[in-house]
């Protein structure tokens, strides 16, 4: 299927419609009824867009041609060979201006922000008997939950912080790592969300959690010898793995030469012949892979090992032109999780690709970013309940919830560099995120500060041989020689004392430079992060958090204050006697 961002499609599909009657009479009236039936709509474009003085009226109508209208049949999908996935798009087109229609003017582009943060709390404080399927992903509910309030900008009451602090110490194993439920084995995507939840929580106690030994010897039992990672024990190698190995070392500060020697080489085998990145090698190129791949390639500094100019045109086409939002694939349905996955991609290419050659890759805005605002703001907000849906006629979850608005502050950001604007005016204004990691620029600010402060100094957890000594007979008494272990020093703290009660610390506005699946219900393999094959050691046990459950709508826990301005102020200098300083979000993303 093709589809056209910029401009509006040919609609002829043959050079001769009375030859082709005689071949396929049908087809052909179905060919021209979809060619016809849609209007197109010719209006000023002075009039659509007053921020632009044109020089003539050709160069206005040539720029409408361009500028990017939602909902605009202009840009419709359109496709000469009629079969099932036509079918869908033109239903989902459909189903996009029925919701657009009903909308009235004066609410397109209103960020429900109170609506989505009472939304992701109801998760927080319970779930009912329904989501007993999701018992291998409560560790990702929580990442869902959690990032997407920091995105809003929202607090996180010091009661609830405990909760979710307990909840997670008790899903760290032994041996590493963190499982998606305490009943479930550590794996590497619940790891992944398990450490994010604690940096977004931005405090000394969520931090001290993480055993970085533990963690550091996790991640070196899930590589293999080419390089690449697998999920869990026993579980499948793919370019997942990679990324959330690499997102938690670096966030964690436990990278070393050996921890990825030869990674980056299995990666950029991974990337396809049409520019994306694939599970492994040697399959179709995907979304949410791709920014695996890219994402994982920045933070080890080899971007450059892979083919950029195929990546930025892939990329670039998975952007629809109807609705403004992503695909993840060629000839699929637009989705908001890709407002995250596809649109992260352009900040790290756009500060990675000009590190190398500014004058050669100042490009601007590689995508149009205003568009895919629209899309998630008027097209994919409950506006009743709140949270974001997949697309128009799905219902919202926190999975979309998240991802959406991480996307939305992507699109934001890109937006203010590029037009110093945002859609919906700065009341709409989202916290910026890192994209390298999916987290709040901020808060990965502290984190980077408070390990920088602790270096990591990997000590065993467990003796290997070289330790034992042998012990001669004249020492024993005995005829024989025997090893004893010895008595080990005591292993030094994993990380600092707390300095703080863990309170949530006031939110500081980052600079807007971007710092840097499981999906539910979602059929397709390739976009989950987090409901692969998981191995279970036990019956599921529902511990203190996620299982107070709510029996019906009006059983609803109690929710904080509402967002206000005053209570994000910038946070004050530590007094001279502490020497940990939170530095403001670096240029890089």
């Amino acid at each position: 299927m093709k589809h056209c961002t910029h401009r509006p499609p040919i609609r002829s599909h043959h050079a001769n419609p009375l030859a082709f009657i005689e071949n396929n009479f049908l087809q052909t009236l179905f060919t021209l009824f979809q060619a016809f039936r849609r209007p197109v709509i010719m209006v000023d474009p002075r009039i659509i867009d007053p921020v632009y003085d044109f020089l003539d009226e050709d160069t206005g109508y040539c720029y409408l041609g361009f500028k990017f209208q939602l909902c605009h049949y202009g840009f419709a999908v359109l496709d000469k060979i009629q079969c099932e996935t036509t079918h869908d798009q033109v239903v989902t087109e459909e189903g996009c201006m029925d919701v657009f229609e009903e909308i009235p003017d004066d609410q397109k582009g209103v960020l429900m922000r109170e609506k989505h943060a009472r939304y992701l709390r109801k998760f927080l404080h319970g779930l009912n008997h329904n989501f007993i399927s999701l018992e291998g992903s409560r560790a990702w509910i929580v990442f869902w939950c959690v990032n997407g309030l920091r995105i809003l900008k929202q607090n996180i009451e010091k009661d609830l912080q405990t909760k979710i602090i307990t909840f997670l110490k008790t899903c760290q194993k032994e041996t590493g790592g963190f499982g998606g439920s305490p009943s479930h084995l550590a794996h590497l995507a619940t790891t992944y969300a398990s450490v994010m939840s604690l940096v977004s929580l931005g405090t000394d106690e969520a931090l001290e959690v993480i055993d970085r030994n533990t963690l550091y010897d996790f991640i070196l039992s899930m590589k293999q010898p080419n390089g690449s990672f697998i999920m869990h024990e026993g579980g499948e190698a793919d370019i997942r793995g990679v990324y959330c190995a690499v997102a938690v070392a670096e966030m964690t500060g436990i990278t070393d030469e050996k921890l990825f020697e030869g990674t980056a080489a299995w990666v950029v085998s991974c990337q396809t012949y049409e520019g994306g990145f694939a599970a492994e090698p040697f399959v179709e190129a995907h979304g949410g892979y791709t920014y695996c791949g890219v994402a994982a390639l920045a933070m080890l500094h080899k971007l450059t090992m892979c083919n950029y100019d195929r990546l930025l045109l892939w990329s670039s086409n998975r952007q629809m032109g109807f609705e403004g939002g992503f695909q993840g694939r060629a000839n699929k349905l637009v989705d908001a999780c890709y407002s995250f996955w596809m649109a992260a991609i352009f900040p790290i290419l756009d500060y990675e690709l000009q590190q190398i050659d500014k004058n050669r890759f100042d490009m601007g805005c590689i995508f149009d970013s205003e568009a895919l605002e629209h899309y998630l703001l008027t097209l994919c907000q409950d506006r009743e309940r709140g949270g974001i849906r997949d697309k128009p006629g799905k219902t919202p979850d926190a999975y979309h919830t998240c991802y959406g608005l991480a996307g939305l502050s992507i699109a934001q950001h890109y937006s203010i560099k590029e037009r110093e604007t945002i859609v919906g005016g700065e009341d709409n204004l989202l916290a910026s995120v890192n994209p390298l990691y999916n987290v709040v620029g901020y808060y990965h600010e502290l984190a980077a500060s408070y390990y920088a402060e602790y270096p990591f100094e990997r000590t065993l957890s467990q003796p290997d041989e070289s330790t034992y000594q042998a012990v001669s007979d004249q020492d024993k008494g005995t005829e024989s020689s025997v090893y004893e272990e010895p008595s080990l020093a005591e292993d030094p703290p994993k990380s600092s004392p707390a300095k703080k009660e863990g309170s949530d610390p006031i939110y500081d506005e980052p600079s807007d430079q971007a710092a840097g699946d499981n999906k539910p219900n979602q059929d397709e393999q390739m976009k989950s992060l987090s409901l692969a094959d998981q191995g279970e050691e036990e019956e599921p046990i529902y511990d203190e958090i996620l299982d107070d459950y709510v029996q019906d709508e009006d059983n609803e826990p109690i929710y904080d204050e509402p967002y206000q301005d005053e209570d994000y102020a910038r946070v004050e200098e530590p007094s001279t006697q502490e020497k940990k300083v939170y530095k403001q979000p670096s240029n890089h993303p």
